[in-house]
Formats: structure tokens, sequence, C-alpha cells
């Protein structure tokens, strides 16, 4: 009879395995991730050496700015939640990893009960001693002291994918962590190249407001002789109220980006050091090498993020498929049992134990597991477009950044030559003015055109400035 009982428990067994495997094989297998293929080279640009891996303290030369970012990688609120969410992936992971492992618990209990009068239970202790002479009382005490454990034998490899994508997701999460620093970097940067501008421009409106102030002076002596009219000094006075207002918008503009790299830094309103001289490509920035279009799988941290979120989806797919196989699992207890405390340390009389193992899979709910089979296989489908996209949209970023900046090196160089023309023509038409060959109106015109040329042209160097800290994020510069 044993025989036949153990021939059955193997049947069944054997039964179990061969419906998990049918029910799997049904399955279509994990997409996996294909080759990667970029181009060899961005557009009319092919570097050995990659710029990207300078430290942003050695990219970016202005001090006072290095300490601004310095303070804010510390100081900054969102990288402050992003590390939370590090911790708190860090710590799924830990719990992922510790299901591989047996379960132990320490346990004591008590279980007073009581049978029902008529049961068998309550019959058979009516006429049994507990004792010599004592019958089994009614009220039954039961007390444990000992150890409780379960353990899933991960067989399929099932509870170890989980692991492993608990771990992508961890990593992933710490690269996009990366990610915010660089872009911190780019932001803090940005604004303070701004804010230097503004500083410029400034001095361009001061400056010009005492050239204009000076012709409009030399318009009101000329009009008390009689050289001119009312109309030429009004022109001159609106010349100078919109100079003023320009000031006034220019001052309320710094007093802005001032709380805004404030509110970066977390922290309150407060002056921001900057340097006192205007900015230069040459004096700001470390040599911006690009390297090759394959160095973005290794140094942009959302390239990176992406792969292993794409990862981790490949191992939920592997989990999801193993489900469909049967688990084993072992339970049990080892520890002391007495009706009376007084006896529960006897030993070897108290000891109690029990171990169960028990093999289970899956029969009526298939088509639950398999629903949830199929979305992970839709969503590592998912991760794998992101991937795709996120290496485009990093090559294109990029490619639109250096010719960016080939046409701002072009334009700043035409609008050099515009400004220094422009300042020469005020200078003359100040001086035909004065000498009876040009008229107040050649004197206004030029002086508008010199004073937007100016400060079109510090636009630009402005613009040249962000766009050289925009391609050294784009090529994965700033969080090493």
């Amino acid at each position: 009879m044993k025989t036949k009982l153990l021939i059955s428990y193997t049947q069944l067994i054997a039964v179990m395995i061969f419906l998990g495997s049918l029910a799997s094989c049904s399955m279509s297998k994990s997409t996996m991730k294909p080759a990667i293929t970029v181009p060899p080279s961005y557009p009319n640009k092919l570097d050995a050496l990659n710029g990207a891996n300078l430290k942003y303290a050695a990219f970016l030369r202005d001090t006072l700015l290095v300490q601004l970012i310095d303070s804010a990688l510390q100081r900054n609120l969102d990288l402050q939640i992003i590390s939370q969410k590090i911790e708190i992936a860090q710590n799924e992971y830990r719990v992922s990893k510790s299901q591989l492992l047996p379960t132990v618990n320490a346990q004591m209990m008590t279980n007073p009960r009581k049978f029902g009068y008529y049961t068998m239970d309550d019959a058979g202790n009516r006429v049994t001693e507990i004792f010599p002479g004592r019958l089994v009382p009614t009220h039954l005490p039961d007390y444990f002291a000992g150890l409780q454990t379960s353990w899933e034998i991960d067989v399929w490899g099932k509870l170890n994918n989980r692991k492993k994508s608990s771990l992508s997701r961890f990593l992933s999460e710490v690269e996009g962590k990366n990610a915010w620093t660089t872009y911190l970097i780019e932001k803090i940067s940005v604004l303070y190249f701004d804010l230097l501008a503004t500083d410029i421009e400034l001095a361009i409106i001061e400056k010009s407001l005492k050239l204009q102030l000076d012709a409009l002076e030399i318009m009101r002596v000329k009009m008390s002789v009689g050289q001119v009219n009312a109309l030429s000094v009004k022109q001159f006075e609106a010349l100078v109220a919109h100079s003023q207002s320009e000031k006034v918008g220019l001052e309320q503009k710094t007093v802005l980006l001032e709380n805004e790299i404030n509110g970066w830094l977390n922290r309150y309103p407060q002056p921001i050091k900057r340097s006192p001289v205007f900015f230069e490509q040459d004096t700001m920035f470390g040599p911006l090498y690009t390297g090759i279009p394959s160095d973005l799988l290794q140094l942009r941290p959302d390239i990176r993020s992406a792969e292993l979120l794409l990862r981790a989806s490949e191992f939920d797919v592997r989990a999801a498929k193993a489900a469909l196989y049967p688990s084993f699992n072992i339970q049990g207890f080892l520890g002391f049992q007495a009706f009376s405390t007084q006896f529960l340390l006897n030993f070897p009389q108290s000891l109690a134990y029990n171990f169960l193992g028990s093999l289970t899979g899956p029969l009526i709910n298939r088509a639950a597991i398999k629903a949830h089979f199929n979305k992970a296989s839709a969503q590592q489908m998912e991760q794998l477009l992101r991937y795709q996209k996120a290496i485009l949209d990093g090559y294109l970023e990029v490619a639109s950044e250096l010719s960016n900046l080939e046409y701002i090196n072009r334009m700043d160089t035409l609008k050099e030559r515009e400004s220094e023309a422009l300042n020469q023509a005020v200078e003359i038409s100040r001086d035909l003015f004065l000498g009876g060959k040009a008229t107040y109106l050649e004197v206004l015109s030029a002086q508008r055109d010199a004073l937007d040329a100016n400060r079109e042209s510090i636009q630009i160097k402005k613009m040249r400035m962000a766009s050289n800290i925009h391609l050294y994020k784009a090529l994965g510069g700033g969080w090493r």
C-alpha cells in the first residue's frame, strides 16, 4: 500500500510539472533586445576624445558659477526627493532579495480551547487520562514556544528574476538622479549666463543713457537759441524715457533671475555673486570634444536609465513565465509544546515539530497568469521602444546643438561687426550734428540702432554660452 501511495505522489508531481510545462510552452518567448546601431559620427564632426568625461568643475572655469552649482547639488529639494526614491527602490530590492531565503519567526503562543460535548475529540478526552488517575480537562490550555518557518524553493527562477528586476529598477533610479544632476547644472549655468548678460545690458543702457542725456542737453541749448524746434527736443526726451524704462525692466529681470537661482539652491532671496567681467567662450569653458555617438550609451544617464528599465522588464517577463510552473513550498515549526507552562521546557517530552512540503501549480487560473505574462511582454516592448527613442533623441540633441553652436558663432561675428560700426556711427553723427552737417534725426537714429545692436550682440553671446552648456549636457557631461 505504501508503494502504491508513493507511486501516486510521484505521478501527481509529474502531472503537475507536465501541465506547467505545457502552459508555459504555449506562451511566446520574451522579446530580446536587438542590437542598437548609431551613426559612426556626428555631422561634420569626428573627435577621438569626449568632453563629457570632464567634471563640471573642470569644464566650467568660472569659480563663482561652480560654487553655485556645488551649493545646488547639496541643497536642491528635487535632488533630495530623488534620493528618497532611490532609498525606496533600494529597500524594495532588499525585500525581493530576502524572498529567496526561508522566513524564520520566533513564536510564543497560548491556545486555550474546549471541544464541543458531542464531538469525537471531547468524547475521546472524557475517557483519556492526561496523568495517571486524571482525565483530560474540559478546558485544555495549549502553550507553544519555538520557531516557525516557511520557504518557497525557487526552482524555476521566479523569485530570482524578481530580485534582478528590483535591482535594475534601483539602478535606474540612481541614473535618474544622475540625469537630474546634469539638468540642474545646465539650469543653474544658463540662469547665471542670463544674469551676466543682464548686467552687461544694464551697463550698455547706462552708457547709452549718458550719451542720450548729453544729446538732449545740446538740443535744449540749440532750441534756446532758435536753431531747433521743440519737436526735436521732445523726441530726444522720449528716447531718454524709453531707455530709462528699459533700464527699470532689466533691473527687475535681475531680481527675478536671482530669485530663481536662489529657488534652485533652496534658499531665500539674496544677492548672487557673479563675475564682474563679461564672459568669453575661451575663458568660460574647457575644451568640448564630442567623441563618437556610441559614447552616448555609456555617458548619458537618461539612456542608461532606459536600458536598465528594459533589463528590468526582461526579468519581469521571465518571472511571469515562471509563475506558470508548480511552486515548491516548505512550512513547519520546531519548539516546545505543553498544556502547562511548568512542563513547557521538559526535553524531550515537550519537543514538538511539524514539517510540510507542498507542490502547487495553477490549473483553473491559467488565464489570469497568461494575461499577466502578456502584460509583462507588452511592458517589455514599451521599454524597448523607450530605449530606442532615448538613443535617437540623444543623438539628435547633440547634432542640433552642434549646428546651433556653429550658427551662433557665425552670427556673433557678424553682430560684433554691426555693433562696432554703429557705435562709430554714433560718434560720427554727434560730431556732424555739432558741425551742422547732420540733422538731429540722424543722431537719434544712430543712437537707437547702436543700442539695439549692442543688446542683440549681448543676447547672441549669451546664447553661445548657453549652447555650450547644452552641448555638454547632451553629450552626457556633468554627473560624474
